[in-house]
């Protein structure tokens, strides 16, 4: 049985928020056009809708590929 999960690539939401000069979260949530709880979750490794991953792509600039990455299920909650 597979035990992997899909999520937005570890620590990428946080570098970009570095590079905007250490943006808040619900100015990076604004800019993407999710709420800051929905960015909060997606940086604690929950799984993002392709609606998410598609506004992350296009405000980043990013190919769905550089933004999800599959990890183990135990390495999910990591």
């Amino acid at each position: 049985m597979n035990n992997s999960k899909i999520r937005v690539r570890a620590g990428l939401l946080e570098r970009q928020r570095e590079l905007a000069y250490n943006q808040s979260l619900e100015a990076q949530a604004r800019a993407i056009g999710i709420s800051r709880t929905t960015l909060w979750e997606l940086m604690r490794g929950s799984r993002p809708s392709i609606n998410v991953v598609e506004a992350i792509c296009d405000t980043y600039r990013f190919a769905p590929g550089e933004v999800l990455e599959v990890v183990a299920d135990e390495q999910a909650v990591a």
